[in-house]
């Protein structure tokens, strides 16, 4: 009997939206616990969110926090790390890479005014060296099977990208974005479309859709 999950977030896309993407993809039983930060906090053994709740089969819990070990941790169930010990170095390289747009979008999001032409241009150089670094490595691993950062098949670092490039192009971040922003889904197309196509993505589209349509406004 395979476990399941409970995880424990805002109702926001952010930093919980990749592991809901897993959870998704591989079809786990699992439950979207959606709180106000304030509450889901005290569900937290570290303060933070996102938390994930593993309820095993011998009645034992496993609790994790931190986004990135929680992805980690789901990657490494469901088999989403590369198919070897070089491939799971590359995907934490590429998504560790990520996390660098990841700082200057914060950044440039709640910049002041008095901040934000420094805070667009430090973002519109990390996303222009992302850009051409990566869009070279997706274009070096394109096969019949479509395009992916390593491998063959979807990994945690494709379903990243995937996700990370959908909150660069959230509305809060468009109003009056970064120049690099404006040409780097065009650079990640052929990745973006190999992860939507693949059967296993349909029920995170269709699943996200609904709990987006439940967040307030």
């Amino acid at each position: 009997m395979p476990p399941t999950y409970e995880l424990i977030y805002v109702p926001f896309t952010g930093f919980g939206e990749i592991s809901r993407a897993m959870l998704d993809y591989a079809g786990a039983d699992w439950k979207a616990i959606d709180l106000p930060l304030a509450e889901a906090t005290k569900l937290s053994p570290y303060g933070r969110v996102p938390v994930l709740r593993v309820n095993k089969p011998d009645g034992t819990v496993f609790t994790v926090s931190e986004s990135r070990a929680i992805e980690r941790y789901l990657a490494k169930q469901f088999g989403l790390y590369g198919s070897n010990d070089e491939e799971a170095a590359l995907i934490d390289a590429y998504v560790s890479q990520w996390d660098d747009i990841r700082k200057f979008l914060f950044a440039y999001m709640h910049s002041s005014d008095a901040t934000k032409e420094e805070a667009v241009a430090r973002l519109d150089k990390e996303m222009a060296h992302l850009s051409e670094k990566h869009s070279q490595i997706l274009a070096a691993n394109t096969t019949e099977q479509g395009t992916h950062y390593v491998g063959n098949k979807v990994t945690w670092v494709d379903i990243s990208a995937y996700i990370d490039l959908g909150l660069l192009n959230h509305p809060m971040v468009t109003k009056g974005k970064a120049e690099a922003i404006h040409t780097i889904s065009q650079k990640f197309e052929s990745l973006t479309q190999t992860v939507v196509k693949d059967p296993k993505f349909a029920n995170y589209l269709q699943e996200s859709k609904a709990r987006r349509e439940s967040y307030p406004r």
